[in-house]
């Protein structure tokens, strides 16, 4: 008999996951409770199931790794692309007349011939023209013009310390109010005028400009004498 059998023996149980096992000890003479030495059939019996888990888990990872991912399920969503918006919509409502204003600030020379609407917005189209005043149409304009014409439209340039900045509020100024688009659109033209050429222009409206010296006075007697005759 061994030294474990001569002492008092026990069960010992040890939960594992969802098994129990129980495993039988013994006491020593130290009062040391210790497994009882297995006997080679129960040595087989473990390894045997040792090796019955290991081929469990491998034949569990070769499965894992051949399985195929789920298809995923493609949906075809017809892609709606919005045609551009027509150009010619942003001209409607505008007058023959401040269509040829928009011409004439852009450089537009139209045929003396050209009395229909449309031909004026084809030819604005085809130049890539905006019904709408841009930064790039007071590019000309000095600091001196840009604040005289923001004053009279009402435009607080007080704050503003670049010709850009100024530019900017009264460009917003412009497109927040239809009034003050048309008559800033009559101004940009003849600023650009000399003092004789806005001479010139002023005998052919009929405009009186005797006690006009500087050109501001000039383009300003002007622009309002024609905002009098369209009633703006």
């Amino acid at each position: 008999a061994s030294r474990g059998d001569t002492h008092t023996s026990a069960a010992r149980s040890f939960r594992r996951g969802e098994s129990t096992i129980t495993v039988e000890t013994v006491t020593d003479e130290e009062g040391i409770h210790r497994p009882r030495p297995l006997h080679a059939s129960a040595i087989e019996m473990f390894a045997n199931v040792g090796t019955a888990l290991q081929q469990l888990r491998e034949s569990q990872s070769v499965a894992g790794e051949s399985r195929e991912p789920d298809e995923e399920v493609a949906m075809e969503v017809e892609e709606v692309i919005a045609p551009p918006p027509d150009p010619r919509l942003q001209f409607e409502g505008i007058s023959i007349g401040e269509l040829k204003s928009i011409a004439s600030r852009n450089g537009i020379t139209l045929p003396a011939n050209t009395l229909e609407r449309s031909e004026i917005v084809d030819a604005l189209v085809d130049a890539g023209v905006s019904a709408h005043l841009e930064p790039g149409d007071f590019s000309t304009w000095s600091v001196s013009q840009i604040r005289a014409v923001a004053s009279e439209v009402g435009v607080d340039l007080s704050n503003s310390l670049s010709k850009e900045v100024m530019i900017h509020w009264l460009v917003l100024e412009c497109r927040e109010h239809q009034n003050v688009s048309k008559y800033v659109s009559m101004l940009i033209p003849l600023v650009n005028l000399s003092v004789s050429q806005l001479r010139s222009v002023a005998r052919e409206w009929q405009v009186n400009v005797r006690d006009c010296v500087e050109k501001e006075e000039l383009i300003h007697r002007l622009v309002l004498s024609a905002a009098t005759r369209r009633g703006m």
